[in-house]
């Protein structure tokens, strides 16, 4: 079954922005690798992951944040 994710991403000391969002869509079953361009105008302050609700539990093995001059990455 398919469902639907979403990226949030906040800017530094700027209001939330109704437009700062891409979504993407998860399959259930076994590890899957995303690659998402988020598309971001500048540096992003704070990156949100929303899942979708579901009786199973969802496991992230690593998040990687790519820009043209950095790369940043969260191990779980």
């Amino acid at each position: 079954a398919q469902a639907t994710a979403k990226i949030v991403w906040l800017e530094p000391g700027k209001a939330p922005e109704p437009a700062n969002h891409v979504t993407f869509e998860l399959a259930a079953g076994p590890w899957q690798t995303h690659a998402i361009d988020v598309p971001a105008k500048g540096p992003a302050g704070i990156l949100r992951l929303h899942v979708p609700a579901q009786n199973e539990p969802v496991e992230l093995d690593w998040i990687e944040l790519q820009s043209a001059s950095r790369t940043r990455r969260w191990d779980f």
